[in-house]
């Protein structure tokens, strides 16, 4: 039995050219590709606009009290030194690299014959950061001219997330105050000084008695001195008059 309904022409491509629906703006050529459409490329002013939004999100999260991650961290890095901005901490290849650091594959070539180097992980990675400070080292990236709004507002972010870290270290006890550290290092020399000032107050004992003898009253010395020593080692902080107390002789 013939069917006698309209047949469809057969599709001699995998792509077929549609006309634009009501509303939309025509264009010069819309294909539908098969397994669906390809992602469109965002402007060069749609990704500054992106890139203000995560820069006002980013100071947001610091203002609030809280630290930036490695990637919002490499994304700062990347906007403040002009490149592409990336949150990827490595790279896979060469040539990944040299997209994320704006420079051609042959400058990386060349500059892995330089001494100091980076270098590649053992899993042919680039670690996007070291690289990024090693550009900025020979091509004077950070402070080479003036810098853009972007880049200002990019380092302004990370000082003050640098700031807050440092901050979040010492109420960690991770850091100490310089003159805390200054104060420390005085009380415990003055201690130490103390402790082994007191060697020679011990000859008395060892006048007039055989080497085994004066050899076994001088390593008891050696030991209470060194025992004076560890616990001045433990003390988690130098209160003033520490090692006070006079070593036994």
């Amino acid at each position: 039995m013939s069917n006698n309904g309209p047949t469809n022409p057969p599709q001699t491509s995998d792509n077929v050219s549609c006309e634009p629906a009501a509303g939309q703006t025509p264009s010069n050529s819309q294909n539908v590709v098969k397994g669906g459409p390809a992602a469109p490329a965002i402007t060069s002013q749609q990704a500054g606009l992106l890139l203000r939004a995560d820069l006002a999100n980013l100071a947001k999260k610091v203002k609030d009290g809280k630290t930036l991650s490695v990637s919002e961290r490499n994304i700062l890095q990347s906007a403040f030194s002009g490149e592409k901005p990336s949150g990827a901490e490595f790279a896979e290849n060469a040539v990944e690299l040299a997209d994320l650091l704006g420079i051609d594959r042959r400058t990386i070539s060349r500059w892995r014959k330089i001494e100091g180097n980076p270098g590649v992980r053992p899993d042919g990675r680039y670690h996007v950061q070291s690289w990024r400070e090693f550009k900025n080292n020979h091509q004077g990236g950070e402070d080479g001219g003036e810098l853009s709004q972007t880049q200002l507002r990019a380092r302004q972010i990370l000082l003050q997330n640098q700031k807050l870290e440092i901050q979040i270290a010492v109420l960690k006890r991770e850091y100490m105050p310089v003159a805390d550290v200054e104060k420390m290092g005085g009380e415990l020399g003055s201690a130490i000084r103390k402790v082994v000032s007191q060697i020679h107050l011990c000859a008395p004992t060892v006048v007039g008695v055989s080497v085994a003898e004066a050899e076994a009253r001088l390593k008891e010395v050696e030991d209470e001195i060194l025992e004076q020593l560890h616990l001045l080692r433990c003390e988690p902080h130098l209160p003033s008059g520490l090692g006070d107390d006079e070593p036994a002789v």
